[in-house]
């Protein structure tokens, strides 16, 4: 089932991050199904209908795919540059603060993270 027609940005965003795939796939040999568990996703279509443009690209995914293809997300959403930068800006400092939380209190914030998810 195909969702909404993109938008002309959003098919811009599409064909940058598959270009950046198409390139670090060449690179690495690295599969869909090896970059959709990279992106935490459970199955590869998943990965597939982002990088084929039957899903919407967000800044979460871009952000997260940046990262492993090892570009700067700005190149790929050139229009959100600012929100992705500060997205990134904010996810560091939370990393920082979490990287210095005792084993206990990590296993205590995965365990809160995780009721809010399930």
């Amino acid at each position: 089932m195909k969702g909404r027609e993109l938008t002309a940005e959003e098919q811009h965003v599409t064909a940058r991050c598959l270009a950046a795939w198409q390139a670090y796939k060449k690179e690495t040999r690295t599969s869909q199904t090896i970059m959709a568990e990279k992106l935490g996703f459970k199955v590869q279509s998943a990965f597939s209908q982002y990088i084929n443009g039957a899903v919407p690209p967000n800044i979460g995914f871009v952000l997260n795919f940046a990262s492993i293809v090892g570009v700067d997300p700005a190149t790929l959403w050139p229009e959100k540059a600012a929100i992705i930068h500060q997205t990134s800006e904010d996810a560091d400092r939370i990393t920082q603060k979490i990287d210095k939380l005792s084993e206990t209190n990590k296993a205590l914030l995965e365990q809160i993270i995780d009721g809010f998810l399930d």
